[in-house]
Protein backbone atom coordinates (compact mmCIF):
# COMPACT_ATOMS: atom_id res chain seq x y z
CA UNK A 1 0.00 0.00 0.00
CA UNK A 2 2.96 2.23 0.74
CA UNK A 3 4.14 1.72 -2.47
CA UNK A 4 1.23 3.24 -4.01
CA UNK A 5 0.86 5.97 -2.33
CA UNK A 6 4.14 6.61 -0.26
CA UNK A 7 2.44 9.73 1.60
CA UNK A 8 1.44 6.74 3.70
CA UNK A 9 3.40 5.55 6.95
CA UNK A 10 2.71 2.15 8.34
CA UNK A 11 2.27 2.75 12.18
CA UNK A 12 3.71 -0.10 14.30
CA UNK A 13 0.30 -1.22 15.15
CA UNK A 14 -0.70 -1.63 11.66
CA UNK A 15 -2.62 1.40 11.69
CA UNK A 16 -2.32 3.76 8.52
CA UNK A 17 -0.65 6.89 9.61
CA UNK A 18 0.20 10.37 7.15
CA UNK A 19 3.67 11.76 7.24
CA UNK A 20 2.22 15.00 9.09
CA UNK A 21 0.60 12.88 11.73
CA UNK A 22 3.84 11.49 13.48
CA UNK A 23 7.61 11.64 13.59
CA UNK A 24 9.68 8.32 13.18
CA UNK A 25 11.80 8.34 16.70
CA UNK A 26 15.09 8.35 14.75
CA UNK A 27 13.35 11.42 12.60
CA UNK A 28 12.95 13.07 15.67
CA UNK A 29 15.98 12.13 17.49
CA UNK A 30 18.35 13.38 14.20
CA UNK A 31 16.39 16.34 14.18
CA UNK A 32 16.89 17.61 17.95
CA UNK A 33 20.65 16.70 17.06
CA UNK A 34 20.74 19.08 14.44
CA UNK A 35 19.18 21.67 16.23
CA UNK A 36 21.78 20.99 19.06
CA UNK A 37 24.59 21.49 16.79
CA UNK A 38 23.39 24.51 15.26
CA UNK A 39 23.07 26.13 18.90
CA UNK A 40 26.47 24.92 20.03
CA UNK A 41 28.08 26.75 16.35
CA UNK A 42 25.90 30.05 17.12
CA UNK A 43 27.45 30.22 20.53
CA UNK A 44 30.91 28.74 19.63
CA UNK A 45 30.69 31.59 17.59
CA UNK A 46 29.43 34.47 19.41
CA UNK A 47 32.23 33.44 22.62
CA UNK A 48 35.06 33.70 19.29
CA UNK A 49 33.56 37.41 18.78
CA UNK A 50 33.09 38.29 22.61
CA UNK A 51 36.72 37.23 23.36
CA UNK A 52 37.96 39.07 20.07
CA UNK A 53 36.63 41.81 21.12
CA UNK A 54 38.24 41.60 24.79
CA UNK A 55 41.16 41.25 23.03
CA UNK A 56 40.72 44.44 21.01
CA UNK A 57 39.71 46.26 23.60
CA UNK A 58 42.69 45.37 25.66
CA UNK A 59 44.99 46.12 23.06
CA UNK A 60 43.62 49.41 22.38
CA UNK A 61 42.17 50.21 26.01
CA UNK A 62 45.38 53.08 26.33
CA UNK A 63 44.93 54.76 23.20
CA UNK A 64 42.59 57.62 22.45
CA UNK A 65 39.83 56.87 20.29
CA UNK A 66 38.55 59.95 17.91
CA UNK A 67 35.39 61.20 18.61
CA UNK A 68 32.98 62.21 15.84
Amino acid sequence: MTKMFPFLLQHSSGKRMRKHETLDSYETSWRNNKLKEAVEDRNKALRSLKNRNEEIEEEYKDKKRPKF
